[in-house]
């Protein structure tokens, strides 16, 4: 599975922005931007799912040049309250346990 992911993005943005995406840290918000550019889409129906405090503080700084939404993800091992807490604090809108929640959201 994952390798047929990284086939696709290979095919859509070539392996050189892979390298390129890596010289950022992960909280910084170029990738995203780059990405949204390049797929084309409209940055009102643009949102990040991410899983840990970093994809929230990368999608807050990145909503400081355009409007999107950041929803947090909490897998079996992290539903903890203190994660939870820790992705709104760090700049997630929603915060989902499944992807039925995120299903749920985007209805």
């Amino acid at each position: 599975m994952w390798s047929r992911l990284t086939n696709v993005w290979k095919r859509k943005f070539g392996s050189s922005f892979h390298r390129e995406a890596k010289k950022f840290s992960k909280t910084q918000p170029l990738f995203l931007l780059r990405v949204i550019r390049e797929i084309g889409t409209p940055h009102s129906k643009c949102g990040y799912v991410g899983d840990v405090v970093d994809d929230m503080l990368a999608v807050k700084a990145a909503k400081k040049k355009l409007q999107m939404v950041a929803i947090g993800f909490l897998s079996g091992r992290s539903k903890l309250k203190t994660s939870n807490e820790s992705l709104f604090m760090a700049g997630a809108d929603f915060v989902i346990e499944s992807p039925k929640g995120l299903l749920k959201l985007l209805s």
